[in-house]
């Protein structure tokens, strides 16, 4: 124990030192967050000799990113139950330890946290933490610091991932979450797309907000949207090489929403989930948990993404696709709204999240919201639909 202690500590001050260098050679951080401090296992340890980053990038010949090394990177803080749940259904569910390494990473030194993974996840995940918060100047008066501290803690894993260990891919969960059986294949699937930059594409997401077991049918299906979800999600360092320059002090999430940073770009999520919450409690005090989060449904018919044609969400494709599906419904399924107020009653009535981020409603790709009652598609459509789909028709 003792010499696994020190060889922590070594490998602590090497990573910080390799970090700080790494800040003032990209010029990445603000002047208070110039300095990271990370403690992580030996270099000695068989994660770090089995799971090297890959060497190919993206652009050069020869990269598949079906293949790529794609490590799952776990959040988490202080809830040593909850990440065991997580890690075990990782574990359970990942086709290859070596095409997906497990990076975990703590925001702070929470004991049973690190004894959890220091006793029972050893041969099973990479450890990193972050000790080194920096001071929060809140935009309002009496607000949760945590927001604040978890997008510190973000950046931090981030650009240990991707500026650190050079991978190209990502898939980020969190600490409350567990996976379906296809998660990964989904992920495998589509990462080509995301990785093609004619496709338009931010980010690939796991989760579906709306997807209550009542809304929802087709395991097999998947979507585009302007909203960005969360909750099991797949970045490129492409993407992080945009973002992180001007990565926020707080709420990163909404603030990765906000159409500065999506420039227009779309999401993919499935129409029924592959990750699913059970943390009620956490940094939002269980805000929507009760209500919506724990009626989500985690797939169970487990589908082989890899075997499908999914040229229909290729960008033009997925456009008139679309407009055809809209366009075609029948009066009973379409339900017009021209207000957020107007949105909102609708989906009060159809047991849709009903709020808005920068605009884009959850789920909602240009201005519409589409699930299942009854056996049939509906569609929750902004007043002028004709005119948005009508150019992207087949007919057109």
């Amino acid at each position: 124990m003792a010499d696994l202690l020190s060889q922590n500590r070594d490998m602590e001050r090497a990573l910080l030192s390799a970090h700080a260098e790494l800040d003032a050679a990209e010029g990445m951080l603000k002047a208070r967050q110039s300095a990271a401090p990370v403690c992580a296992p030996s270099e000695a340890s068989p994660a770090f000799k089995q799971h090297p980053p890959p060497q190919l990038p993206f652009s050069l010949p020869g990269y598949r990113p079906t293949n790529a090394i794609t490590p799952v990177l776990v959040m988490c803080h202080n809830r040593p139950k909850y990440l065991r749940e997580a890690l075990d259904s990782i574990i359970a569910n990942r086709p290859s330890a070596t095409q997906f390494p497990i990076i975990v990473s703590q925001d702070g030194t929470d004991a049973g946290v690190w004894d959890l993974l220091e006793h029972d996840f050893a041969d099973s995940v990479v450890a990193i933490q972050f000790q080194s918060r920096h001071e929060v100047v809140p935009m309002r008066k009496g607000e949760n610091f945590s927001y604040y501290y978890i997008a510190q803690h973000y950046f931090f894993a981030l650009s240990t991932v991707f500026d650190k260990l050079g991978y190209e891919s990502v898939i980020i969960l969190e600490d409350d979450l567990k996976i379906a059986p296809d998660f990964f294949d989904y992920f495998i699937a589509l990462m080509p797309l995301l990785h093609d930059p004619d496709e338009d594409l931010y980010v690939i997401s796991a989760w579906n907000d709306n997807g209550k077991a009542e809304l929802i049918q087709d395991s097999a299906a998947v979507r585009r949207s302007d909203f960005f979800p969360g909750l099991g999600w797949m970045l490129t360092r492409t993407l992080w090489d945009e973002l992180s320059p001007k990565w926020p002090e707080g709420y990163w999430d909404d603030w990765v929403r906000d159409d500065a940073q999506r420039k227009g770009r779309n999401c993919i999520y499935p129409e029924i989930s592959r990750s699913y919450t059970f943390g009620e409690k956490g940094s939002s005090g269980g805000q929507f948990f009760k209500s919506h989060l724990q009626h989500i449904a985690l797939n169970d018919h487990p589908q082989k993404f890899t075997k499908m044609d999914l040229s229909y969400l290729e960008k033009d494709n997925w456009d008139q696709h679309f407009a055809d599906l809209v366009l075609n419904a029948k009066p009973s399924q379409i339900h017009e709204y021209s207000t957020h107020q107007s949105y909102q009653r609708l989906a009060r009535t159809f047991g849709l999240m009903d709020d808005e981020k920068s605009g884009i409603l959850r789920g909602s790709y240009k201005g519409v919201v589409w699930f299942w009652k009854n056996g049939e598609q509906v569609f929750v459509v902004p007043s002028n639909y004709r005119a948005i789909f009508e150019p992207f028709a087949s007919s057109a």
